[in-house]
């Protein structure tokens, strides 16, 4: 594989992930800026709610890039992509608050986060494809560990950025430089990916086939709910637990973040470890083994956090963080098992935007929104459990899929 391939995928991909996590690492901290109320548990929640609101964005940006990908390759769409993103980070880091613009301010911010879900809906799919198509047979689930651990990198330094920000009192104008920080690292993505060439699949690749006949639409099911678990792993240990721990123990939001960037960090080393385990273990087997373990452990151990302090906190998440990491090595792989190469853009990026969307990214807002309405704070534990099932339950349904596809070839 070529050298600039490898970091043009990653690097891309490291500033797609830090610019989409801003927002809900910040929350906690800007939620008053945009949305005054004598509750702050009420501005936090719409806070949280804004991160899923691409719901019609991301799914269109998927089918757009996807098929821009799929007719004229990875690198073209990756570079509108990473254009996109850049632009629209920089703008966000220049938003006026409540106090300057009153109700204008949160929908800016809408605004911004709907623009940044339709680009980033083919970005991550394309960045993978684009390293992974590349890459020999044998090493493609490290290859495809390596890629989500560059979607970790970018969530850590954002994650170490505001920790910083946040203990040094910083984070009511420093936001905005963290956004205007994406936006110049945006423009570096650019130039490393204009010299780069496209993936060797796709130049092999005959052409495509009709999109969505009940086979694709089967495959499509699966990645939707595999995806949906992967987002819930890092959405409710990652993002959600920054606001929620200090509602529901003794964890200050500081210590929340601090705890956060040191997870981010574990995860990084363990994505590549658990890529190589899949090179020798059938991946498929790791990921239902991940899944089933999140089923069993998720209620008893987020039961140890309620009302206790950092090191209840720290066992729960770090518990569900390493399973996630097992979950995603090899995912990326996985997704593109049984799909035509010039396909693979367009079901895979859906796919992952549906699962992302309607699964994902809601969770926080709506955990919150229960636990302030009914003083429940199970509610992340039952997610956790209920789409732990749903994605070893769409492994193993697409695993027998795969196969008998196979006999009937045969």
């Amino acid at each position: 594989m070529p050298v600039g391939l490898f970091w043009a995928a990653i690097v891309g991909n490291v500033l797609k992930n830090f610019d989409l996590a801003l927002l809900g690492l910040i929350a906690p901290f800007i939620a008053p800026l945009f949305f005054p109320t004598n509750d702050p548990l009420t501005a936090l929640i719409l806070t949280y709610a804004l991160i899923p609101i691409g719901f019609i964005s991301k799914p269109i940006g998927a089918y757009f890039f996807g098929r821009l990908g799929d007719h004229w390759g990875r690198r073209s769409a990756l570079m509108v992509t990473s254009c996109g993103m850049g632009i629209t980070t920089g703008l966000m880091g220049c938003l006026p608050t409540y106090d300057h613009v009153g109700a204008w301010a949160p929908i800016f911010l809408a605004l911004g986060r709907v623009l940044q879900n339709f680009f980033a809906a083919g970005e991550s799919t394309g960045g993978s494809l684009l390293l992974i198509e590349s890459t020999a047979l044998k090493k493609r689930s490290l290859m495809s560990s390596l890629y989500d651990a560059s979607s970790i990198m970018g969530i850590l330094v954002a994650s170490l950025s505001i920790t910083c920000l946040g203990f040094k009192g910083m984070m009511e104008q420093g936001w905005r430089y963290l956004y205007l920080f994406g936006f110049l690292s945006a423009v570096l993505g650019v130039v490393i990916r204009y010299h780069v060439d496209e993936s060797k699949d796709f130049k092999l690749a005959s052409e495509t086939k009709p999109m969505f006949s009940p086979r694709w639409r089967r495959h499509l099911i699966c990645i939707v709910f595999a995806t949906g678990f992967t987002y819930l792993t890092y959405s409710i240990p990652l993002t959600l637990m920054n606001g929620f721990l200090p509602l529901i123990s003794s964890v200050t939001r500081e210590e929340a973040i601090a705890l956060n960037t040191i997870l981010l960090g574990v995860d990084l080393c363990l994505l590549p470890l658990f890529g190589y385990m899949a090179m020798r273990i059938k991946k498929e087997k790791l990921m239902v083994f991940a899944a089933l373990s999140v089923a069993i452990l998720a209620v008893p151990l987020w039961n140890q956090q309620i009302g206790g302090g950092i090191w209840p906190a720290l066992v729960f998440r770090t518990v569900i963080v390493t399973l996630g990491a097992l979950f995603a090595a090899p995912f990326h792989y996985w997704s593109q098992d049984g799909l035509n190469v010039k396909e693979r853009y367009t079901v895979i990026a859906m796919g992952k935007s549906i699962g992302s969307q309607i699964i994902g990214y809601p969770a926080p807002a709506i955990c919150l929104l229960v636990y302030q309405k009914t003083g429940w704070a199970y509610t992340p534990a039952l997610f956790l459990v209920v789409t732990a099932l749903m994605g070893a339950g769409s492994v193993i349904f697409r695993n027998q899929l795969l196969f008998l596809e196979a006999k009937q070839k045969c």
